[in-house]
Order: structure tokens, then sequence, then C-alpha cells
């Protein structure tokens, strides 16, 4: 299987066997002293500012105790998308998206091709606060889906996305998701 890295000076495949997660994007290295730790070191928690550090996208497929019948489909699994944002003072935050062909269309192929084609590095912003970030997740495009009349193609892979965002400025400023509707 390929996956892509995204770095700062451009696109990159690498060849690996398996399905490994597929990093999407990530800027620049993280110093070695901060890597595989829990929480970040309190000095980095005192940052005002923070952006993403690092966008991976995992195919994750689940078998199902029995299998789930109804008129369109009959499910024995699900094959889900599960998004992991990390923040440049390490917080970590997760989503996860059900592309479902029978509903929208979306496989979990065309989930994963459309978070690769996408410019999400091109639109990282500072975010100071909870409220900031919530306001950029909202801002976030995926590349578009051609012949999609509905908008809605790409619904999984942007709520994936978007709630890995959300979670991890969330857990960085101490805000409940919930606030994101306030």
């Amino acid at each position: 299987k390929i996956f892509q890295k995204f770095t700062k000076t451009g696109l990159r495949e690498t060849a690996v066997r398996g399905k490994p997660p597929g990093l999407l994007w990530m800027a620049g290295r993280l110093p070695a002293s901060y890597s595989g730790a829990k929480r970040p070191p309190s000095v980095l928690l005192k940052r005002v500012v923070v952006k993403i550090a690092e966008i991976t996208a995992y195919q994750v497929r689940i078998p199902l105790r029995k299998a789930i019948r109804h008129a369109s489909h009959v499910r024995t699994d699900t094959n889900n998308l599960v998004i992991r944002c990390v923040l440049d003072d390490r917080t970590e935050g997760w989503g996860e998206g059900v592309p479902r062909d029978y509903v929208t269309g979306e496989t979990i192929d065309s989930a994963l091709a459309l978070l690769k084609r996408s410019d999400l590095s091109g639109q990282r912003e500072d975010c100071p606060d909870f409220a900031r970030a919530a306001a950029f997740a909202e801002r976030l495009r995926l590349a578009q889906v051609p012949g999609d009349d509905r908008s809605c193609q790409g619904n999984a892979a942007r709520c994936a996305l978007e709630l890995a965002v959300l979670d991890a400025y969330g857990r960085r400023f101490g805000a409940p998701l919930s606030d994101v509707t306030r």
C-alpha cells in the first residue's frame, strides 16, 4: 500500500506493507524529548497560541457480533475513518467518520483520497483560545468532489477531521466539545 506524507517541503509517497496510518500532514519535526509524552511538559502548556503539527488518518475495521440488516444494506462489520490531530505542543485529539457508500456514495478509500487531495497544511491558523479554534474548524475546507452536486460526499472525512481538531483544541484549552454550540 502507498500512503502520502505532506510536509513543508511538499508531497512524498512512501511504500509500506499492510494498512498503516496515512500521515496526511506534518509541520516539521517535534523535539525528540516530547515524543511519546502523554501530556506536554508544563513549559509548553504556558504557550498561548498553538497550531496543528500533524494529522494522521487511520482505517479501522471492526467486525460486528451479528449482522445488521435494513432496507439498503446488510452489514457484518464497520469500516470507519479515525483521525488523530496533534498540536505543536503535543496535545492530541481524535475524531471519527463513518463513510457509507449506500447512503452518501462515500467509501473508506474515497474518504482517505479526499483527505490526501485537500490542502490541510495551507489552512493552518494560530489559535489562542477554544472559540478561535472552533471558528477555524468551521472554516476548514476539503478538496471538491467532482460530480457532487448535493455537497454530501466527503461528509465522513469532514466529520472525522473536524472532531479531531475540536478534540485537540478542547483538550489544550480545557474546553468541552459542547462549548462549540454556545
